[in-house]
Order: C-alpha cells, then structure tokens, then sequence
C-alpha cells in the first residue's frame, strides 16, 4: 500500500554503526551510505515513496552520488541543514546517525562544533541549566516548523535526548560506547527496519517538540565569547544568548564561520606568541623554567587554547625576573 506522506531524513555520521574515530573517511562515508540505504529501504517497503534526505555532517558532502538501485526513486539529497527547502510540505522526519552531546558517555560526543563547551535551556521548575546537544536542537527547530520527528537513531546517548523530553516517540539504539565489541551489521539494520516500521505507526502530533525556551552557549577557549559580543551577539551571564533553538540553527553557518576566523586568529596569534616566548626565555635556565607556574600554566593549552589571560600571566612573570 503506498503511504502518500512525505519524509524528511536528517542524518549524521558519528552515530552509525561501527564508526569509532574519523582517522579513515572513505571507510566512515562507505558506513554512512551503506547505512542510509536500509532506512531509504525501509521506507520504501512500508511504502514512503517521497523521501528528502539531508546530509547533516559538516559540509554536507559524503552523499553526492546516489546508489544506482534508488534512480527511478522520488528521492532527493541535501546538502546540510541550511539547503532544506520549507516550501515544502514534509509529514514527518528521522533524526539517523547521530551522536551524544558535548561532555557525555557517547562516542566522539560533541555539540555542533568544538568550538561549543555547552548549550543548554534554563528549566524554571529546576532552577538550573539543562545541557542539551544536536538532536534537541534539530528536534525543536523542526517542531517550530511543524515537522514531528517519529525516530532518532544513534548512539546511546543521542536516543536518550531524542526521549529526555518527549518520551513517547522512536528511538533506535545504534551503538554505545561501552559495548564489548563491534555489532554485527545485519542484525543492526534488520533492527533499524523493526523501528522505521514502529516509527511510522506512532501518532505524529505526539512526536512534536516546542521551541518556546531560549538557548544559552559557552565556549572551550575563553577569549571567543567577547570576540563575539564585540561583534554584535546577544550576551548575558558569560554566555551567548538565543531566543531559540530555530534562531541557533537559522545563524548557524554564518556562526560558524565567524568562528573559524577565530580559530585561526588565535592560532596565528599564539604561533607568534611562542616565537616571542622562544626569544625572551633563551637565556633561562629551562630545567626551572618547566618548573615554574608559567611551565605548568603553558603545560596546560595547546596551541588553540592558550587565551589572552595566560599570554599576559607569562608575559608579566618573564618581565618580573
């Protein structure tokens, strides 16, 4: 029987099966589509004929060639979130592929971008922050467009977001970082078409999500929050303020660039920093100098992390010997 609704499949990479590091891409991409192609499969099998598929990992190019057997199939690919045309009616979608947040047990955990220490929404009943990563993000950013997300699936810690707050819709278990040993593929797609077939069956108004908190960001080197208030950003608390997740993701690009500037501005002025540091502490002894609370702090960063604070600290204990 054909089902006339439209799909919408947001997937990313770190959360599919047997994927542990990114050391060799054309392996991680042969995963990626290979897995992909059984939620394509399950669709079609329950008769979801008109599918968009977004490739949500980084730039969005690890599935610019379709697998031959889906060309006379209505599927479309996109190229990364921003490409999604709203125009367009989408029924549901999935959330495929994706990975646990910034600081959690999953594998290769990260929020968005390294650049992010935490995102999280302030919970007035808990009076606290509560961390939230990408899948919460994309789920509420759909939502806010009337999209019902019916599946997340991933790692342990990406399905236990897609339920934190909405317990009723699909989640898939792809993988965890305490496993024994790898899974065994088949057995893992023949679960991912047990949970598209369950999925399909939910209520969708049920599997909505509410984007009606704003959104609250911190960041790994301590210099990137003032570049950005400085350049215009709504700051508050030490942190970067949005009114929601669909502002986040709609700034998203235009974020992210902004900060690749900075990592490389920080990188060059800390290249330079050093070469400045080679020239005054030649003469030192070194033995104490690795010694000393300016070896310990330089012990600590790398060549990203080193912030204008420590550049200064070591600057100022140089100059008092």
């Amino acid at each position: 029987m054909t089902d006339t609704r439209t799909a919408l499949i947001l997937a990313d990479l770190e959360g599919i099966t047997n994927i542990y590091d990114m050391e060799d891409m054309d392996r991680c991409q042969a995963c990626y589509q290979e897995e992909l192609r059984v939620y394509i499969q399950a669709l079609l099998q329950s008769g979801v004929t008109n599918i968009y598929l977004c490739d949500a990992h980084d730039q969005g190019n690890l599935l610019l060639t379709l697998p031959e057997e889906f060309r006379d199939v209505n599927l479309q690919v996109i190229s990364t979130v921003a490409n999604i045309d709203f125009s367009l009616h989408y029924d549901f979608a999935f959330l495929v592929g994706f990975h646990g947040m910034n600081g959690s047990c999953g594998i290769l955990p990260h929020s968005l971008r390294f650049n992010f220490q935490q995102i999280a929404i302030y919970s007035e009943k808990l009076s606290s922050y509560l961390p939230i990563g990408e899948v919460e993000i994309y789920l509420r950013w759909l939502g806010a467009k009337g999209i019902p997300v019916l599946l997340v699936a991933g790692d342990r810690e990406a399905v236990y977001e897609g339920n934190c707050f909405n317990p009723y819709r699909a989640v898939c278990c792809i993988k965890s970082l305490f496993e024994r040993e790898q899974a065994d593929r088949e057995e893992t797609f023949q679960k991912i078409r047990s949970f598209v077939g369950l999925a399909l069956q939910l209520e969708p108004e049920a599997c909505l999500s509410y984007d009606s908190d704003p959104i609250y960001l911190t960041f790994t080197h301590e210099d990137l929050l003032d570049t950005l208030c400085r350049a215009g950003y709504p700051c508050k608390d030490a942190q970067l303020v949005y009114d929601s997740c669909t502002a986040l993701v709609e700034d998203l690009y235009p974020l992210v660039e902004r900060l690749m500037e900075f990592d490389k501005s920080v990188i060059a002025v800390n290249r330079s920093f050093l070469k400045e540091l080679r020239s005054i502490s030649s003469s030192l002894d070194r033995t104490a100098l690795d010694q000393s609370e300016i070896g310990s702090l330089l012990n600590r960063h790398n060549l990203y992390s080193l912030n204008q604070q420590a550049r200064d600290e070591i600057r100022a204990y140089l100059k008092s010997l």
